[in-house]
């Protein structure tokens, strides 16, 4: 009598069962370990113009203040231009009723395997007119987050930073 096939399921037992044992660790580790990104409160964000069809916006700084709101996933929020440096209008700082005042939403994509990837919708009530700008910001620590930025305004993508201190 052959016995053989036997052996053959028992590993692909104990194999399925290995492979489901350090799904559960993965998924308590950052559920519970390593939950998801808390977003709520006051954020800092700084853009940096690396490409735009208006050549006064190229490498141009802006600075926001931004109000998070936080419902599980799901993001939205103020946020205020502070700050601004580009050749068209210089440095400039925004104060008071000068701030250009704005409105977002936006969700966090948990991944399970790696960094959580915030995704923000603003819509800014320019001095010139209404522009729209999406952030896509990738989650490695709680203080400190990295992404990058695309604008209808001169068409502009670049590079942006959030942080909860001022710049």
């Amino acid at each position: 009598m052959d016995f053989s096939h036997l052996f053959d399921l028992k590993d692909i037992f104990s194999n399925s069962i290995a492979g489901l044992i350090i799904i559960i660790i993965i998924f308590f580790y950052k559920e519970k370990i390593s939950s998801i990104t808390d977003c709520s409160g006051v954020w800092y964000i700084k853009t940096i113009t690396k490409e735009t069809k208006y050549n006064p916006y190229m490498d141009m700084v802006l600075v926001y203040k931004m109000i998070v709101l936080q419902k599980g996933q799901e993001l939205e929020g103020t946020i205020e231009k502070i700050y601004e440096n580009s050749l068209k209008d210089g440095s400039k700082e925004y104060i008071g009723k000068d701030r250009i005042r704005s409105k977002f939403k936006g969700y966090i994509e948990r991944n399970y395997f790696g960094a959580d990837k915030i995704s923000i919708h603003i819509i800014e009530n320019g001095t010139d007119r209404e522009s729209t700008s999406f952030q896509k910001i990738i989650s490695k620590c709680s203080n400190v987050l990295e992404g990058e930025f695309e604008s209808t305004a001169g068409d502009a993508k670049g590079i942006c930073i959030w942080q909860r201190k001022p710049f």
